[in-house]
Protein backbone atom coordinates (compact mmCIF):
# COMPACT_ATOMS: atom_id res chain seq x y z
CA UNK A 1 0.00 0.00 0.00
CA UNK A 2 0.80 3.90 -0.34
CA UNK A 3 -0.35 6.46 1.67
CA UNK A 4 -2.26 8.74 0.06
CA UNK A 5 -3.59 11.22 2.91
CA UNK A 6 -2.68 11.58 6.62
CA UNK A 7 -4.29 13.86 9.17
CA UNK A 8 -3.08 14.58 12.43
CA UNK A 9 -5.46 17.63 13.25
CA UNK A 10 -2.69 19.23 15.55
CA UNK A 11 -2.80 22.12 13.16
CA UNK A 12 -6.76 22.79 13.38
CA UNK A 13 -8.03 25.99 15.90
CA UNK A 14 -11.20 25.30 16.64
CA UNK A 15 -15.28 25.14 16.20
CA UNK A 16 -15.58 26.58 12.73
CA UNK A 17 -15.15 23.94 10.01
CA UNK A 18 -13.83 26.64 7.46
CA UNK A 19 -10.41 26.38 9.44
CA UNK A 20 -10.20 23.06 7.45
CA UNK A 21 -9.53 25.57 4.60
CA UNK A 22 -9.07 23.31 1.94
CA UNK A 23 -7.59 20.31 3.71
CA UNK A 24 -10.90 18.58 4.79
CA UNK A 25 -14.79 18.91 3.92
CA UNK A 26 -17.53 19.37 6.19
CA UNK A 27 -21.50 18.73 5.24
CA UNK A 28 -24.61 19.32 7.11
CA UNK A 29 -25.85 22.46 9.69
CA UNK A 30 -25.80 20.88 12.85
CA UNK A 31 -21.66 20.37 12.98
CA UNK A 32 -19.43 21.35 16.02
CA UNK A 33 -15.58 20.47 16.13
CA UNK A 34 -13.78 20.83 19.11
CA UNK A 35 -9.48 20.75 19.52
CA UNK A 36 -9.14 18.18 21.76
CA UNK A 37 -5.90 18.34 23.60
CA UNK A 38 -6.40 15.24 25.57
CA UNK A 39 -5.10 12.99 23.18
CA UNK A 40 -3.79 9.24 22.95
CA UNK A 41 -0.23 9.89 23.32
CA UNK A 42 -0.25 13.30 24.99
CA UNK A 43 0.69 15.63 22.36
CA UNK A 44 -0.53 17.54 19.76
CA UNK A 45 -4.80 17.78 19.21
CA UNK A 46 -7.33 15.74 18.32
CA UNK A 47 -10.81 16.17 16.56
CA UNK A 48 -14.11 16.33 18.32
CA UNK A 49 -16.92 16.36 16.15
CA UNK A 50 -20.67 16.43 17.58
CA UNK A 51 -23.87 16.76 16.20
CA UNK A 52 -25.20 14.30 13.08
CA UNK A 53 -22.58 15.39 10.13
CA UNK A 54 -19.60 15.07 8.80
CA UNK A 55 -15.90 15.36 7.77
CA UNK A 56 -14.66 14.26 4.76
CA UNK A 57 -11.36 13.24 3.26
CA UNK A 58 -11.59 13.16 -0.95
CA UNK A 59 -9.99 10.72 -2.86
CA UNK A 60 -9.73 9.09 -6.30
CA UNK A 61 -11.63 6.22 -6.98
CA UNK A 62 -10.35 3.47 -5.00
CA UNK A 63 -11.93 -0.08 -5.06
CA UNK A 64 -9.55 -1.44 -2.44
CA UNK A 65 -8.65 1.01 0.13
CA UNK A 66 -6.48 0.84 3.17
CA UNK A 67 -6.95 2.79 6.42
CA UNK A 68 -6.42 3.78 10.03
CA UNK A 69 -7.57 5.82 13.00
CA UNK A 70 -7.67 6.47 16.38
CA UNK A 71 -10.94 6.60 18.02
CA UNK A 72 -12.22 8.23 21.42
CA UNK A 73 -16.35 7.36 22.19
CA UNK A 74 -16.77 10.16 24.97
CA UNK A 75 -19.51 8.06 25.86
CA UNK A 76 -20.66 5.33 24.32
CA UNK A 77 -24.39 5.99 22.90
CA UNK A 78 -27.74 4.38 23.71
CA UNK A 79 -28.75 3.52 19.84
CA UNK A 80 -26.11 2.23 17.46
CA UNK A 81 -24.01 4.91 15.65
CA UNK A 82 -22.14 5.36 12.62
CA UNK A 83 -18.85 6.69 13.09
CA UNK A 84 -17.13 6.16 9.65
CA UNK A 85 -17.86 5.38 6.38
CA UNK A 86 -16.55 4.81 2.67
CA UNK A 87 -18.92 6.84 0.26
CA UNK A 88 -18.91 6.49 -3.76
CA UNK A 89 -19.72 10.74 -4.86
CA UNK A 90 -21.90 11.48 -1.73
CA UNK A 91 -23.64 7.70 -1.88
CA UNK A 92 -22.85 5.60 0.77
CA UNK A 93 -21.16 2.18 -0.14
CA UNK A 94 -19.79 0.92 3.39
CA UNK A 95 -20.84 1.60 7.35
CA UNK A 96 -18.62 1.09 10.39
CA UNK A 97 -21.11 1.53 13.62
CA UNK A 98 -20.87 1.06 17.28
CA UNK A 99 -23.10 -1.02 19.11
CA UNK A 100 -24.69 0.00 22.46
CA UNK A 101 -22.33 -3.04 24.28
CA UNK A 102 -18.91 -1.58 22.18
CA UNK A 103 -18.73 -3.87 19.87
CA UNK A 104 -18.42 -2.73 15.81
CA UNK A 105 -20.31 -3.68 12.96
CA UNK A 106 -19.95 -3.40 9.66
CA UNK A 107 -22.79 -2.63 7.15
CA UNK A 108 -23.13 -2.52 3.50
CA UNK A 109 -25.62 0.66 2.74
CA UNK A 110 -28.38 0.77 3.72
CA UNK A 111 -28.77 -1.78 6.04
CA UNK A 112 -26.98 -5.15 5.63
CA UNK A 113 -24.89 -6.23 8.78
CA UNK A 114 -22.17 -7.87 6.96
CA UNK A 115 -20.05 -8.83 10.31
CA UNK A 116 -19.66 -7.99 13.69
CA UNK A 117 -16.53 -7.94 16.23
CA UNK A 118 -15.71 -8.93 19.40
CA UNK A 119 -13.81 -5.82 20.81
CA UNK A 120 -15.71 -3.50 23.10
CA UNK A 121 -14.89 -0.03 23.51
CA UNK A 122 -15.35 1.50 26.34
CA UNK A 123 -16.49 5.63 26.77
CA UNK A 124 -13.67 8.01 27.18
CA UNK A 125 -10.41 5.51 25.94
CA UNK A 126 -8.78 5.91 22.93
CA UNK A 127 -8.27 2.62 20.68
CA UNK A 128 -6.93 2.48 17.36
CA UNK A 129 -8.63 0.99 14.60
CA UNK A 130 -7.07 -0.09 11.22
CA UNK A 131 -8.64 -1.52 7.87
CA UNK A 132 -8.88 -2.83 4.42
CA UNK A 133 -12.04 -2.83 2.51
CA UNK A 134 -12.67 -4.13 -1.21
CA UNK A 135 -15.91 -2.87 -2.88
CA UNK A 136 -17.17 -5.58 -5.10
CA UNK A 137 -20.68 -7.35 -5.26
CA UNK A 138 -18.71 -10.91 -5.32
CA UNK A 139 -15.63 -10.59 -4.02
CA UNK A 140 -15.54 -7.55 -1.48
CA UNK A 141 -13.83 -7.79 1.73
CA UNK A 142 -14.16 -6.32 5.14
CA UNK A 143 -10.60 -6.57 7.85
CA UNK A 144 -10.65 -4.60 10.99
CA UNK A 145 -7.74 -4.81 13.57
CA UNK A 146 -7.65 -2.85 16.55
CA UNK A 147 -4.61 -1.49 18.46
CA UNK A 148 -1.97 -3.19 15.84
CA UNK A 149 -3.11 -6.82 16.57
CA UNK A 150 -2.21 -8.83 13.90
CA UNK A 151 -5.42 -11.06 14.17
CA UNK A 152 -8.60 -9.55 12.80
CA UNK A 153 -11.63 -8.73 14.89
CA UNK A 154 -13.52 -8.68 11.83
CA UNK A 155 -12.29 -10.45 8.80
CA UNK A 156 -15.17 -11.44 6.13
CA UNK A 157 -14.74 -12.24 2.14
CA UNK A 158 -16.75 -13.58 -0.92
CA UNK A 159 -19.60 -10.65 0.32
CA UNK A 160 -21.21 -8.14 -1.56
CA UNK A 161 -19.56 -4.92 -0.28
CA UNK A 162 -21.01 -2.67 -2.69
CA UNK A 163 -24.27 -0.36 -2.57
CA UNK A 164 -23.89 1.68 -5.81
CA UNK A 165 -23.43 1.12 -9.13
CA UNK A 166 -19.66 1.47 -9.15
CA UNK A 167 -17.12 -0.37 -7.59
CA UNK A 168 -14.98 2.06 -5.81
CA UNK A 169 -15.05 4.43 -3.39
CA UNK A 170 -13.74 8.05 -3.61
CA UNK A 171 -14.27 9.52 -0.14
CA UNK A 172 -14.06 8.64 3.60
CA UNK A 173 -16.19 10.35 6.05
CA UNK A 174 -15.96 10.63 10.19
CA UNK A 175 -19.35 11.10 11.53
CA UNK A 176 -20.09 12.57 14.95
CA UNK A 177 -22.55 11.99 17.21
CA UNK A 178 -24.74 14.18 20.25
CA UNK A 179 -21.98 12.97 22.39
CA UNK A 180 -18.71 13.51 21.28
CA UNK A 181 -16.62 11.48 18.97
CA UNK A 182 -12.92 11.92 18.96
CA UNK A 183 -10.78 11.43 15.95
CA UNK A 184 -7.02 11.50 15.67
CA UNK A 185 -3.82 10.11 13.42
CA UNK A 186 -5.75 9.29 10.21
CA UNK A 187 -4.82 7.79 7.12
CA UNK A 188 -5.63 6.44 3.85
CA UNK A 189 -3.61 4.02 1.28
CA UNK A 190 -3.94 2.79 -1.75
CA UNK A 191 -3.25 -1.15 -2.45
CA UNK A 192 0.21 -0.47 -4.48
CA UNK A 193 3.42 -1.20 -2.62
CA UNK A 194 4.07 -4.08 -0.46
CA UNK A 195 2.88 -2.69 3.25
CA UNK A 196 0.30 -4.12 3.69
CA UNK A 197 -1.48 -2.75 7.34
CA UNK A 198 0.33 -0.09 9.11
CA UNK A 199 -0.62 -1.53 12.45
CA UNK A 200 -0.83 1.16 15.07
CA UNK A 201 1.13 4.17 14.95
CA UNK A 202 1.24 7.91 15.64
CA UNK A 203 1.45 10.75 13.41
CA UNK A 204 3.79 13.14 15.50
CA UNK A 205 3.86 17.23 14.20
CA UNK A 206 7.26 19.17 14.18
CA UNK A 207 7.49 22.80 13.45
CA UNK A 208 10.05 25.04 12.60
CA UNK A 209 12.84 25.89 15.07
CA UNK A 210 15.43 28.00 13.03
CA UNK A 211 16.58 28.90 10.07
CA UNK A 212 17.54 26.30 7.24
CA UNK A 213 19.84 27.20 4.41
CA UNK A 214 17.59 29.26 2.16
CA UNK A 215 15.21 32.58 3.42
CA UNK A 216 14.40 34.50 0.47
CA UNK A 217 10.78 35.48 1.23
CA UNK A 218 10.37 38.95 3.20
CA UNK A 219 9.27 38.38 6.16
CA UNK A 220 6.70 40.32 7.94
CA UNK A 221 8.53 41.29 11.55
CA UNK A 222 11.96 38.94 12.87
CA UNK A 223 13.43 36.10 11.33
CA UNK A 224 11.39 34.08 8.24
CA UNK A 225 11.09 31.19 10.97
CA UNK A 226 9.80 32.87 13.60
CA UNK A 227 6.10 33.20 11.31
CA UNK A 228 5.76 30.13 10.67
CA UNK A 229 6.22 28.46 13.87
CA UNK A 230 2.96 28.87 15.65
CA UNK A 231 0.87 25.68 16.17
CA UNK A 232 -2.32 26.76 15.22
CA UNK A 233 -1.34 28.92 12.37
CA UNK A 234 -2.06 32.77 13.30
CA UNK A 235 -3.00 33.68 9.76
CA UNK A 236 -2.24 36.86 8.80
CA UNK A 237 -0.84 37.93 12.15
CA UNK A 238 2.93 36.75 11.10
CA UNK A 239 3.49 35.15 7.32
CA UNK A 240 6.12 35.57 4.80
CA UNK A 241 5.75 36.71 1.44
CA UNK A 242 6.80 36.42 -2.43
CA UNK A 243 5.56 36.51 -5.81
CA UNK A 244 9.16 35.79 -7.57
CA UNK A 245 9.31 32.30 -9.36
CA UNK A 246 11.85 30.49 -7.60
CA UNK A 247 12.27 31.77 -4.41
CA UNK A 248 12.15 29.38 -1.44
CA UNK A 249 12.54 29.29 2.33
CA UNK A 250 13.38 26.70 4.19
CA UNK A 251 13.48 25.70 7.82
CA UNK A 252 15.12 23.62 10.52
CA UNK A 253 12.40 21.56 12.39
CA UNK A 254 11.82 19.91 16.03
CA UNK A 255 12.70 16.39 16.63
CA UNK A 256 10.62 13.09 16.62
CA UNK A 257 10.51 11.38 20.10
CA UNK A 258 13.21 9.60 20.81
CA UNK A 259 14.11 5.62 19.95
CA UNK A 260 10.51 6.52 16.56
CA UNK A 261 11.00 2.79 15.46
CA UNK A 262 9.86 2.95 11.84
CA UNK A 263 8.88 6.36 9.77
CA UNK A 264 6.50 5.47 6.93
CA UNK A 265 6.38 8.65 5.53
CA UNK A 266 6.78 12.40 6.57
CA UNK A 267 4.22 15.07 5.21
CA UNK A 268 4.94 18.73 5.23
CA UNK A 269 2.17 21.65 4.95
CA UNK A 270 2.38 25.03 4.50
CA UNK A 271 -0.62 27.33 5.27
CA UNK A 272 -0.82 30.15 2.39
CA UNK A 273 -2.86 32.27 0.29
CA UNK A 274 -1.84 34.83 -2.74
CA UNK A 275 -2.83 38.49 -2.49
CA UNK A 276 -3.03 39.23 -6.10
CA UNK A 277 -5.60 37.65 -8.67
CA UNK A 278 -3.78 35.99 -10.88
CA UNK A 279 -2.61 32.58 -10.67
CA UNK A 280 0.40 31.50 -7.92
CA UNK A 281 1.68 28.50 -7.22
CA UNK A 282 3.39 27.03 -4.30
CA UNK A 283 4.80 23.32 -3.58
CA UNK A 284 6.59 22.39 -0.38
CA UNK A 285 10.02 21.17 0.57
CA UNK A 286 11.45 18.07 2.36
CA UNK A 287 15.58 18.84 2.45
CA UNK A 288 17.27 15.21 3.90
CA UNK A 289 20.77 16.55 3.86
CA UNK A 290 21.57 15.70 0.50
CA UNK A 291 18.46 16.05 -1.79
CA UNK A 292 15.75 18.35 -2.06
CA UNK A 293 12.49 17.12 -2.76
CA UNK A 294 9.28 18.86 -3.85
CA UNK A 295 5.79 18.09 -3.25
CA UNK A 296 3.28 18.94 -6.18
CA UNK A 297 2.25 22.53 -8.07
CA UNK A 298 -0.72 23.83 -5.63
CA UNK A 299 -2.60 26.65 -6.63
CA UNK A 300 -3.25 29.16 -3.97
CA UNK A 301 -6.89 31.25 -3.32
CA UNK A 302 -7.24 34.68 -1.84
CA UNK A 303 -8.02 32.81 1.60
CA UNK A 304 -5.69 30.87 3.14
CA UNK A 305 -5.41 26.85 2.41
CA UNK A 306 -2.92 24.07 2.78
CA UNK A 307 -0.45 23.20 0.66
CA UNK A 308 0.91 19.89 1.12
CA UNK A 309 3.36 16.81 -0.05
CA UNK A 310 3.77 13.35 0.97
CA UNK A 311 7.11 12.00 0.81
CA UNK A 312 6.84 8.00 1.92
CA UNK A 313 11.07 7.95 1.54
CA UNK A 314 13.71 10.62 1.62
CA UNK A 315 14.62 12.93 -1.56
CA UNK A 316 17.91 11.00 -1.68
CA UNK A 317 16.60 7.74 -2.95
CA UNK A 318 13.89 4.74 -2.60
CA UNK A 319 14.74 4.43 1.19
CA UNK A 320 12.29 4.84 4.49
CA UNK A 321 13.30 7.94 6.32
CA UNK A 322 15.33 7.46 9.64
CA UNK A 323 14.65 8.97 13.16
CA UNK A 324 17.85 10.59 12.56
CA UNK A 325 17.17 12.11 9.04
CA UNK A 326 13.99 13.06 10.13
CA UNK A 327 15.54 14.96 12.79
CA UNK A 328 17.93 16.79 10.79
CA UNK A 329 15.93 17.59 7.78
CA UNK A 330 14.45 21.04 6.80
CA UNK A 331 11.09 21.91 5.51
CA UNK A 332 9.57 24.41 3.65
CA UNK A 333 8.22 25.94 0.72
CA UNK A 334 8.75 27.68 -2.70
CA UNK A 335 7.12 29.79 -5.71
CA UNK A 336 5.85 27.23 -8.30
CA UNK A 337 4.19 29.74 -10.21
Amino acid sequence: MAIIFMEGFDWYTNDTPADFAGRLSTTGTTTRFNRDTSTRNSHGAALGVEGGTTTNAIFSNLATIYFGIAVKFNSIPGTAATFLRLVDSGSTQININLNTNGTLYVVRSPSTTLATGTFQAVGNTWFHIAGKIVIDNTVGSVEIRINGSATPDINVSGVDTQSTSNAYANQMTLIGNNSVFTFDDWVIADDTGSQAFLGDYDIYSIFPDGAGNSAQFTPSAGSNWQNVDENPHDGDTSYNESQTLGHKDRFTMGNVPADTDTIYAVQVGAFAKKTTVANRELNVLAYDGTTEGAGPDTALGTSYGWVMGLFEDHPSGAAAWTESEVNSMEAGYEVAV
